[in-house]
């Protein structure tokens, strides 16, 4: 059906809605079919996504920290406490953003690691405590830590698969690609 622009508005066709979503949808979806191409991430924004786009992998990938402090075991430092609510703990290794994620140290109850923002949390670990709210103690070639307060398992670690996980819809198709989603595929 042809409408000529230039009639009166009284001349004019109106389409019931469901007939005009159907010519619409009928258009782009041709459209859509017929002039998809790959892109390089960094073109993509301003372009309609031509397939749902699920994540290949857990993001993140491992357990890791989320800030620089020192990775323990939750469970004995809550149970050691003194009357005071401290603890101090001696730092036996550190672990820096980068490094593998299949760290498996064989560690005493009363040590602790020194651990950046973004470092896989071994094992046998399962919290960390930020450094501003340690008291950081060297003496002798041995670092200790001092610590006030009780500390919740997985405080301050950012589990595996918590952004997405393996095979999760992360963008639907035809979404407008935005600045805001290519983080996100960026990621996976």
């Amino acid at each position: 059906m042809t409408v000529n622009l230039k009639t009166k508005l009284t001349d004019q066709v109106l389409l019931e809605y469901q007939q005009a979503l159907n010519i619409i949808l009928t258009v782009s979806t041709r459209h859509l079919q017929h002039n998809t191409c790959r892109l390089a991430l960094k073109d993509g924004v301003n372009r309609l996504l031509a397939v749902n786009y699920h994540s290949p992998i857990n993001v993140p990938s491992f357990n890791n920290s989320a800030m620089d402090g020192f990775a323990l075991k939750s469970a004995y430092v809550n149970q050691q406490m003194d009357k005071n609510h401290q603890i101090k703990l001696l730092v036996t290794g550190s672990i820096q953003a980068g490094d593998k994620d299949d760290l498996n140290p064989s560690v005493a109850d009363d040590n602790c690691w020194e651990i950046m923002t973004g470092a896989p949390v071994p094992n046998e670990f399962d919290a960390v405590i930020q450094i501003e709210n340690v008291e950081i103690q060297e003496q002798n070639n041995q670092k200790t830590i001092t610590l006030k307060e009780r500390v919740k398992s997985f405080r301050n670690i950012r589990k595996q698969g918590t952004d997405y996980k393996k095979d999760q819809l992360v963008i639907s198709k035809h979404t407008l690609i935005q600045a805001q989603h290519i983080m996100a595929l960026a990621t996976v």
